[in-house]
């Protein structure tokens, strides 16, 4: 089976060639920069070229669409938006022209937009906790803004061309357990917006071979999340503080998590094996905040 990956230089791109090509798919890997540590020759290309996607997809049986500005800090916001739209597009219609029916993409659970900063509180937009990947996208910067719009765009692919199309709201991405404790615990917890949610690359991985080896017919979002969460706090002490009017679909008492991977977990058969994160011993969350918090209530 012959994987084009793009983005295959990057945090994700590159381990998961290493695993695609360990497997025995044959990667072809592209990239606008080149690194020698792969199993593969890099393919530079840019991807805002629409005639080069063409000739980068030929002969694929599916595409792993990683390749795209990763933050507002990377490039100026017409920029990012006009870009990642673009080489999205260019990808995907390439993909639908030359018959390749599997597509994996990279979103962002930055579609989401979970809460928004109104002075000195961030205010929480949620539309119901625990997240799942029905959860409609209130994207709160141009980078959640370029994946929600990407995201239609590929579940029309999917309906009209019957393609077998998945866009994976990935949070941060850990390398290991010292990184995601190191960059998690310097998060401020009054910053909601990815609910403090974590995936390591291995589990990143994992889930795209997954879908790969029986990709589903049609268009589905999955917002993937490691078990814990990155301030190492019950997710009902996290809801009543930070979500108390946030509607629930189940019990507080039964949430074992603040964003709900059933779904994935019982379609590809998918399990996260990371679970990295270490109790924060000097400071509860509690204990870290200031006085400009949402009242609590009863839910």
């Amino acid at each position: 089976m012959k994987i084009v990956l793009t983005g295959v230089a990057g945090v994700l791109g590159a381990p998961l060639c290493r695993v695609l090509t360990d497997i025995g798919y044959e990667v072809r890997g592209v990239d606008r920069k080149t690194r020698e540590d792969l199993p593969i020759t890099v393919e530079v290309a840019d991807l805002l070229d629409r005639e080069l996607c063409y000739e980068l997809l030929q002969g694929a049986d599916a595409v792993v669409h990683l390749a795209n500005h990763s933050s507002e800090h990377l490039a100026d916001k017409q920029r990012l938006l006009n870009e990642n739209v673009t080489m999205n597009t260019n990808v995907f219609q390439a993909a639908r022209e030359l018959g390749i029916k599997t597509v994996v993409f990279a979103s962002s659970i930055q579609a989401i937009g979970a809460g928004k900063e109104q002075g000195d509180e961030t205010v929480p937009t949620l539309a119901y906790l625990p997240i799942d990947g029905e959860l409609p996208a209130k994207p709160t910067n141009v980078y959640g803004l370029s994946k929600q719009m990407s995201e239609e765009m590929l579940r029309y692919y999917g309906r009209e061309a019957e393609m077998n199309c998945v866009a994976l709201r990935f949070p941060f991405l850990a390398r290991n357990q010292k990184h995601a404790n190191r960059f998690l615990h310097g998060m401020s917890t009054d910053k909601i917006n990815e609910v403090w949610s974590y995936l390591s690359i291995n589990d990143a991985c994992a889930l795209i071979v997954a879908f790969l080896h029986n990709p589903l017919p049609g268009f589905r979002i999955y917002c993937p999340a490691a078990r814990d969460n990155g301030v190492a706090q019950p997710p009902a002490q996290l809801i009543e503080r930070y979500f108390p009017t946030t509607p629930l679909k189940q019990p507080l008492q039964t949430i074992d998590s603040l964003i709900d991977i059933s779904r994935i977990c019982e379609e590809t058969g998918w399990e996260p094996q990371d679970q990295w994160i270490l109790p924060i011993e000097s400071k509860s969350v509690v204990e870290t905040q200031n006085s400009n918090h949402h009242p609590m209530m009863s839910v």
